[in-house]
């Protein structure tokens, strides 16, 4: 544990570059990782966590190369029990064959653009009350230059009715870059459970979407996300809340 290891040039590994198993508490920053995995390709990757919790990924570059061998992922964050590790500032193009990160843990944390919803058609102090079939949200927000991969979109606002279940919410999100159709990453998302369940009136409640439109988002797109009233479904009371934000998580 409290394991340190940065600014370390790691090429060529038969296996992962770095490996944290069972190590907690720990800082990965400023290294450059490249061409490992060289015993069988697409196998290891460049960090690779196994039930490590709490450590700090920060600051290094990877590279899967040009060789016949390389990396799965850049970051592997490999099982559940691998708990609220912190991913940020990674220069992570072209870091594995499968994918720049895999995220399979708990509570991992990385940034986020967070934007309000900023136009609708019943605008109160507490957010936009969505609570009949002619009630709208829309938000709109541009992923800057350092969303390398996306992790999921969320919707949070403020819940007007209690719930045992869920709240029903309809999401529908748009996303294009410069020169793109505007809905090149289109979702339709009706009839959205809340994540959150077992809520009273006046909790904060939210949504999640990670659908593969989603996860397609990328740097320089415009995004625009309009959410509206949903009825009761088999998992959840009828939309009935106060919608306020919306959040993009990116590594």
């Amino acid at each position: 544990d409290y394991a340190i290891t940065e600014n370390n040039f790691v090429q060529g590994n038969l296996e992962h570059g770095i490996y944290y198993q069972t190590s907690h508490h720990g800082v990965i920053q400023g290294n450059e990782i490249l061409e490992n995995s060289q015993e069988f390709d697409d196998s290891y990757d460049g960090i690779m966590l196994y039930s490590a919790d709490y450590n700090f990924i920060t600051g290094n570059i990877i590279r899967r190369g040009d060789l016949a061998n390389s990396h799965r992922y850049g970051i592997n964050i490999n099982d559940l029990g691998c708990e609220y590790n912190r991913i940020i500032d990674n220069d992570l193009y072209d870091s594995g064959t499968t994918g720049k990160v895999n995220d399979a843990g708990t509570g991992t944390i990385s940034p986020s653009v967070v934007v309000p919803f900023s136009d609708g058609t019943e605008a109160l102090d507490s957010g936009y009350l969505i609570d009949d079939a002619t009630d709208l949200a829309r938000a709109f927000l541009f992923l800057p230059e350092e969303v390398q991969q996306v992790r999921f979109l969320k919707i949070y606002g403020r819940a007007v009715g209690a719930s045992a279940t869920t709240m029903a919410l309809e999401i529908n999100v748009n996303g294009g870059a410069d020169n793109e159709a505007y809905t090149t990453h289109q979702t339709l998302a009706p009839d959205t459970p809340s994540t959150s369940s077992n809520f009273d009136a006046n909790d904060v409640i939210y949504w999640t979407l990670t659908s593969a439109n989603i996860l397609a988002l990328s740097a320089g797109d415009s995004v625009e996300v309009k959410v509206l009233h949903e009825a009761a479904n088999g998992g959840g009371i009828e939309t009935n809340a106060y919608i306020r934000t919306v959040e993009i998580g990116y590594f």
